[in-house]
């Protein structure tokens, strides 16, 4: 998992596009890492409730707060700051950026805890850097670097060697499967 973590952050210290200050965003990132690993531990316990169920409620709860932290702050929903509306093509850009990088993974994830531990489940969303990076460079031409290569096989070589050491401990088990009983 060390390792894993090693390659994300290989990852998102790369300066890219001119941003000099990335630190801010790179706090985000780590704290949104943090969120998400006690979030799946989290849902493990509900791993019974549907996943649809649980899904609507978790983004309805998530859109109230970023709905009204964006207000508190004086954003708006609808024009720029210069008065300009928002063309219709930037809230299509939006729900399709919802659906491939939040609602898509986020159901794999919920409907994943049902029969892997969470460990792992949480382990994978390591991926989320290089899925990001490749998106990037698919959609907008972002350039993908050394760093981004070497990082890239540092977070699938983790999970490869979390994976497989999991796998060994699993099956020194007598081939019982999991410790509970339940394979």
């Amino acid at each position: 998992i060390l390792t894993a973590f090693m390659g994300c952050i290989i990852i998102v210290v790369t300066k890219n596009n001119g941003l000099e200050n990335s630190i801010e965003g790179n706090l985000l990132a780590l704290t949104c890492a943090v969120c998400s690993a006690v979030y799946t531990v989290f849902m493990k316990r509900f791993s019974d409730v549907n996943v649809p169920e649980k899904l609507f409620s978790v983004y309805s709860g998530s859109f109230v707060f970023a709905a009204a932290a964006a207000l508190l702050q004086g954003n708006s929903f609808i024009a720029f700051e210069s008065g300009d509306m928002f063309p219709a093509c930037e809230y299509l850009w939006i729900l399709c950026s919802a659906v491939l990088s939040v609602c898509i993974p986020q159901g794999v994830i919920n409907w994943a805890l049902k029969w892997v531990k969470a460990a792992f489940v949480g382990s994978v969303t390591l991926l989320e850097p290089i899925i990001g990076y490749i998106y990037g460079y698919l959609i907008w031409s972002e350039e993908i670097t050394l760093n981004h290569i070497v990082g890239g096989i540092f977070v699938i070589g983790g999970l490869y060697l979390y994976n497989r050491s999991e796998s060994k401990t699993s099956g020194s088990t007598g081939g019982t499967g999991s410790a509970d009983g339940n394979g």
